[in-house]
Formats: structure tokens, C-alpha cells, sequence
């Protein structure tokens, strides 16, 4: 999954749109936080960061990944097992918080959204992002596996767990609730959040969305 992602363009653009939004921020929540890819960027911008997810084999990965870096990412990053629709922090206890490619795939994406806007302080930023209602999984895997090959990366292991990747985005796309920019933005205002600060349907060459807001 990383060896994929982290060798391909549109994944690093779209995550590092993340990591920019909570630049300069205290406390910062990393929502499904999966692997970490997110969570460590955060954490080299030296913001005491919570890495939370509800799937224990992703939060090995993270802990494995905190263990390998330097003292000072590991002053700052905290990591716990939680459920997005539930979570376990007070009222007003970030200063940001962040999910890439996450709230679509829960029971209860507005009951997350809800607990975001209990846990965000006044001010605060919400960001996230995930595939629009018209996403191809098609299209991404032939990308995925064409940048793969250009950096000769395109091993057996590799080009199986791309197809692996096409056939579970075919399902997700299936099966998950999606949006798009305008959408989530009406929900979020109905949330409650102020300001939309950012808004875009063109991550993942068009098949994703990123939606920035401030409470």
C-alpha cells in the first residue's frame, strides 16, 4: 500500500494538501489516520499530533513507523485505537483535524462530522477529502500502474496489489457514501462550520474531492 502510494504523484499532492492546512496548528487530530502517510507529516511540522483509527493492523503500521523516526516526531505523536462516529476527547480539543480518503467509508459519515465539530476548537480547521460520486477506479489503477512503470517500480507484488487496489475501490465506490465539493460543504455548513476555506473537485485527476473549513 505505501510502497504504491507513496511513489504516486497525485496521492503525495493530495496528501500533502492535508499536512499544509494544519501547518502552524498546536493540536492536531489525524482522523482514520490508516498507515500514518498523513500523521507523520504532521508530525515533522511539530504539531502534537493523535493519529486514531478503528483498525488495529493500520495502527501497528503507525506505531511501527513512530518507533523508526527521530526523537523529536516521537515527542509529538500519539496514537490510539477509536471510532471516528465516537470519540473518546473532550469538547474543544483541537486546534485542526484532518481525514484523507476516510469518512466516506463509515457507517455514519454526518455522526463523524458531528463529533469533529464537538472536538474542534473555535477557529479551528477541518479538512478531508475522498472519491466523488463519479470516481473510475478504473482509470486511477491504469495510472497507478503506469507511474509504477516509468519508476521501473512495476514488480509482480506490485501490479498484484494495484489489481488488488482496483477491485476494492470498485466496491467502496459501490457501496460507500460519496460526494462531492459543493455537497459536503452544504453539509458541513449545516454542521455548523463558518467558513469554507477550500473546496475542489480535481485530486486524483479528477476524482476526488478536498474540502478545507474553519468552525
Amino acid at each position: 500500500y505505501d510502497r504504491i502510494l507513496l511513489n504516486w504523484t497525485p496521492y503525495i499532492t493530495l496528501r500533502d494538501l492535508h499536512i499544509k492546512q494544519m501547518i502552524g496548528l498546536e493540536k492536531v487530530l489525524d482522523l482514520c489516520a490508516g498507515t500514518g502517510n498523513v500523521t507523520m507529516g504532521l508530525s515533522a511540522n511539530k504539531s502534537d499530533v493523535f493519529a486514531v483509527d478503528i483498525n488495529e493492523a493500520m495502527l501497528g503500521h503507525i506505531q511501527l513507523k513512530k518507533e523508526q523516526s527521530d526523537p523529536q516526531i516521537k515527542k509529538y505523536l500519539h496514537i490510539a485505537k477509536m471510532n471516528a462516529e465516537m470519540l473518546g476527547f473532550k469538547e474543544d480539543s483541537f486546534d485542526g483535524v484532518t481525514a484523507m480518503n476516510a469518512i466516506y467509508n463509515l457507517k455514519s459519515p454526518i455522526d463523524s462530522i458531528s463529533e469533529v465539530y464537538r472536538t474542534i476548537r473555535e477557529g479551528g480547521i477541518f479538512c478531508m477529502s475522498g472519491p466523488l460520486k463519479i470516481a473510475n477506479p478504473d482509470s486511477l489503477a491504469d495510472n497507478i500502474h503506469e507511474e509504477m512503470k516509468e519508476k521501473k517500480l512495476d514488480t509482480p507484488r506490485v501490479i498484484d496489489a494495484i489489481e488488488e487496489m482496483r477491485r476494492i475501490n470498485r466496491h467502496l465506490v459501490s457501496n460507500a457514501t460519496l460526494y462531492d465539493a459543493d455537497s459536503l460543504c452544504k453539509i458541513l455548513k449545516a454542521s455548523g462550520f463558518k467558513e469554507i476555506i477550500f473546496a475542489d473537485n480535481t485530486p486524483y485527476l479528477g476524482n476526488a474531492y478536498f474540502v478545507a473549513v474553519r468552525k
